[in-house]
C-alpha cells in the first residue's frame, strides 16, 4: 500500500515547563504552564495569554491539517 506523507497546512509548537505562580495569598503555587507558538502556515491561530499560565488559545480553521510539536520541559 503506497501512502502520501503528511503534508500540514500548518505547524505548531507548544512548550510545556513548570512555574511558579501567585495564586492566593501565601506562597506561590507550582503549575504547569503552556506556551505555544505558530511555526509556519496558516488557517491557524496561537494567542498567548499574558500573565497566565493556561493556555495558550488555539483556534483552527475547519479542515485544516496540522502538525503539532510538544516540548515537554516538565519533571514529570
Amino acid at each position: 500500500m503506497d501512502m502520501e506523507p503528511f503534508m500540514p497546512d500548518a505547524e505548531i509548537s507548544i512548550t510545556a515547563a513548570e512555574k511558579y505562580v501567585q495564586i492566593l495569598s501565601g506562597a506561590q503555587t507550582r503549575v504547569w504552564s503552556y506556551e505555544g507558538q505558530l511555526l509556519s502556515g496558516s488557517g491557524v491561530t496561537v494567542q498567548n495569554l499574558a500573565g497566565n499560565y493556561l493556555g495558550p488559545i488555539v483556534r483552527i480553521k475547519s479542515g485544516t491539517k496540522v502538525r503539532l510539536f510538544l516540548h515537554n520541559n516538565l519533571a514529570e
